[in-house]
């Protein structure tokens, strides 16, 4: 996709806005700028919204800017099923949230309340910005576990909220007093300021 879409709902995606389904996908770019007004909320460069289990044999990729309320990653705004990616990159310049009530925001996926597993690597570009909780140079939020080979953030996150990380903003397992395991094989690295 190169068209830009604003939308005042939710749900929005610059490939697919609800992947109500399991999903399989070989490779996506998205390269429209995405601006959802309003409370609009579940916002990705590829998917906005994952119901079901997504598998991905190839590379998505987003390059344009987004910037919604809440729940927004520049590749997937909210997974709430088992994610299985190959690469993952955004090369955008902002991935921009303005609810100052609720947050959920990364350069890669806004919330995952599943396990996700990227075969390859997670890479985001664009500055995060956030003006509440659980925002990640990657990740905003994971409730499971994550495990890629790299993982690199290459952009200031910046927010006036909490649980804030440079690859992963907050991380917690699905089940009382149970352990998360975040497996990045070669390398971890962040440079955002």
């Amino acid at each position: 996709n190169s068209g830009a879409i604003m939308v005042t709902g939710n749900r929005i995606g610059g490939i697919i806005g609800y992947a109500n389904k399991t999903t399989t996908m070989v490779a996506a770019t998205n390269s429209g700028v995405i601006t959802g007004g309003g409370t609009s909320q579940d916002v990705g460069g590829i998917i906005g919204y994952a119901k079901e289990k997504v598998t991905a044999t190839g590379a998505l990729l987003n390059k344009a800017n987004i910037k919604a309320s809440n729940n927004i990653g520049g590749i997937i705004g909210t997974a709430m099923s088992t994610m299985e990616l190959y690469t993952l990159t955004n090369e955008a310049t902002l991935v921009e949230a303005t609810s100052t009530e609720k947050g959920f925001v990364g350069g890669i996926i806004g919330s995952a309340n599943d396990n996700v597993k990227v075969s390859a690597n997670m890479i985001n570009r664009a500055e995060v910005s956030a003006k509440f909780d659980y925002v990640g140079g990657a990740i905003g939020q994971i409730i499971g576990n994550l495990s890629c080979i790299n993982a690199y953030n290459y952009g200031v996150v910046e927010t006036e909220g909490s649980y804030v990380g440079g690859i992963v903003g907050f991380a917690n397992s699905r089940a009382a007093g149970a352990y998360i395991s975040i497996d990045v094989t070669s390398s971890m690295y962040n440079e955002g300021n």
